[in-house]
């Protein structure tokens, strides 16, 4: 199993910050919410931008089976977190209010470019969106 916050993202835009927050930690030191009481070490935090999405890509190179994570949502904001391999959507999951989450499981056998955005439709104010153990499986 490998962490995403372990691995160097090939590209990355987000709003709020400027900056990829990873290992638990939003770029501003923030800690990730405990799930289930437990302290969350490894997350992505790729805070949305205003109206849009952020995103964040990492190159796997055909070389994993399985991409598991829970999309945690902080806010009171409707996001959505979305999952792309090759550019194709591979899993949609909308988060309507603070404490909500939803995890998923997905093949990416064969896929070259993973991509993970969160959309924001209103304003990114206190949009706070957490991966939460986002890894891959070979």
């Amino acid at each position: 199993m490998v962490y995403l916050d372990d691995l160097k993202e090939t590209g990355f835009e987000v709003g709020w910050f400027k900056l990829l927050g990873k290992h638990g930690r939003a770029p501003d030191g923030r800690e990730c919410p405990r799930v289930n009481g437990a302290k969350v070490t490894h997350s992505l935090f790729p805070h949305p931008k205003d109206k849009d999405f952020s995103f964040v890509t990492y190159r796997l190179d055909g070389q994993y089976t399985t991409f598991r994570a829970t999309a945690y949502n902080e806010s009171n904001k409707l996001l959505t977190f979305e999952v792309l391999g090759d550019g194709k959507q591979l899993r949609l999951m909308r988060t309507d209010r603070f404490g909500r989450s939803e995890s998923c499981d997905i093949s990416v056998e064969g896929v070259q470019t993973l991509e993970l955005r969160i959309h924001c439709k209103g304003s990114y104010e206190s949009a706070w969106a957490w991966w939460i153990e986002p890894c891959l499986l070979k």
